[in-house]
């Protein structure tokens, strides 16, 4: 085992007990009552940048939640590389957490169980580790680094312990998943939903739709056909409205097949992982295709969270042997990267 894989996993305690205490701080950005948590957490990650060593960290304010910027300039002429992330985690609801309460992170059976133990807070120390491996035997990274950490196949179904995955005829549940158009339906609410039966009919109903586009499909597009498809369908003996907040709606955004650097991150994760890789889309909201747009370069993805990771639910976990797996690969991919 070279010397970089080797160096996430003989710091996995100090790994870990960072993880945990990121974990704690209720960074629920979504929520007013967590606004000052939100602050912490943007304060612990800048932090960690600077205990790290980068030249540059600073915390933004912003009208929804402080950004943490962290930028480190010490390779002229080398690749510059944009790493975007989110330290906000989501409501832990109302679910039943049966590992641990949401907020107090537990380490049991090579998890991490706790809120944002898998999104995101999992993965940017993977990122923080990959660089201190990277630095063994260098003073600066190979490539000049820019973190803006911002707030704003059958086997997948018996992984998530989902029934089905149900969508178009001849479609491969990988194609359904990640390369066709979806809509899910997220929530419904009518009547009283606590408390006895009342014996009536409830008058109104609501129901909360997600959309998601590909690549060649445009959002506000696929909003007029929602609404022509509703106008058409519902009976006319019954009012409806449709909200679409295409305002945050996201467009879809695909990585380009023959992007040089998607070989260098395969090489890497081949190294890092010690296992042959293989690639994976990603179905859900970001402003990937916005950033790519913006910045007017490709975009590529690289995660260390599993599909049963339990994202967005309650008993979210993430497995520390792929968080430090992932570490290793990323200090591969600096390197890759910074030999051009």
């Amino acid at each position: 085992m070279s010397a970089v894989r080797e160096y996430p996993t003989s710091h996995r305690e100090r790994f870990t007990g960072q993880l945990v205490e990121w974990c704690r701080i209720p960074s629920v950005a979504a929520l007013p009552e967590h606004e000052i948590d939100v602050v912490r957490s943007a304060n612990w990650l800048a932090a960690a940048f600077r205990d790290l060593g980068f030249p540059e960290v600073e915390v933004w304010s912003a009208a929804d939640a402080p950004a943490v910027f962290a930028r480190w300039r010490a390779a002229p002429g080398a690749p510059t590389v944009l790493v975007c992330s989110h330290h906000h985690v989501r409501p832990a609801g109302s679910g039943r957490w049966e590992e641990t309460a949401p907020f107090e992170p537990a380490v049991r059976g090579g998890f991490v169980h706790g809120r944002g133990a898998s999104d995101a807070k999992g993965q940017v120390p993977a990122h923080l580790w990959g660089l201190r491996a990277h630095l063994l035997d260098r003073d600066a990274p190979a490539v000049n680094l820019v973190f803006p950490v911002e707030v704003d196949e059958e086997d997948w179904v018996t992984r998530t312990e989902t029934r089905a995955v149900v969508g178009e005829a001849g479609c491969t549940v990988p194609e359904r998943l990640w390369a066709r158009p979806a809509i899910e339906v997220l929530t419904m609410l009518a009547g009283d939903p606590v408390g006895p039966p009342l014996g009536a009919v409830p008058s109104v109903a609501a129901a909360d739709l997600s959309v998601r586009t590909v690549s060649d499909q445009r959002v506000a597009e696929v909003g007029e056909q929602l609404r022509r498809w509703l106008a058409k369908t519902v009976d006319h003996r019954y009012d409806h409205e449709v909200s679409l907040s295409e305002g945050t709606a996201q467009e879809a955004c695909r990585t380009p097949d023959d992007l040089p650097e998607s070989e260098l991150l395969a090489e890497a994760v081949e190294e890092g992982f010690g296992r042959s890789v293989g690639r994976m889309g990603n179905a859900g909201g970001g402003p990937a295709a916005r950033l790519a747009e913006g910045v007017g370069v490709p975009v590529l993805f690289f995660g260390t969270g599993l599909p049963e990771d339990r994202r967005h639910d309650s008993d979210e976990r993430v497995s520390v042997d792929v968080l430090l797996a992932g570490a290793a690969t990323l200090a591969h991919f600096w390197e890759r990267m910074g030999r051009g």
